[in-house]
């Protein structure tokens, strides 16, 4: 739908798409111009939507993602977590902590 709205005289675009409103300023004076400019909205929503252009995006596993992490070795590194904290001693004669790096 394409209404004209303020003293400028300036045409807005309103439609729905996706479950959502979308209702724009087409910026301009010309009613033509204004419903060009809503059909070019409209496409390029749809094409965001179907993903249309996308090449070469596959999704990935969670496992494939856990083994490459595991091969770049970074769960063991050190200076990712800043090293580990242990109890240094036994358990209750020294409650002191030191790190393992």
């Amino acid at each position: 739908m394409v209404y004209q709205r303020g003293k400028q005289g300036l045409w807005w675009y309103r439609f729905r798409f996706g479950g959502r409103i979308v209702h724009e300023s087409a910026k301009t004076a010309s009613k033509t111009i204004a419903r060009d400019a809503e059909r070019a909205r409209r496409r390029e929503l749809e094409h965001k939507y179907v993903r249309v252009g996308v090449k070469g995006h596959q999704f990935c596993r969670f496992e494939r993602h856990q083994r490459m992490w595991i091969g770049k070795g970074e769960h063991t590194s050190a200076r990712l977590w800043g090293g580990v904290m242990q109890p240094a001693g036994r358990v209750g004669s020294n409650d002191s902590l030191q790190a393992i790096v």
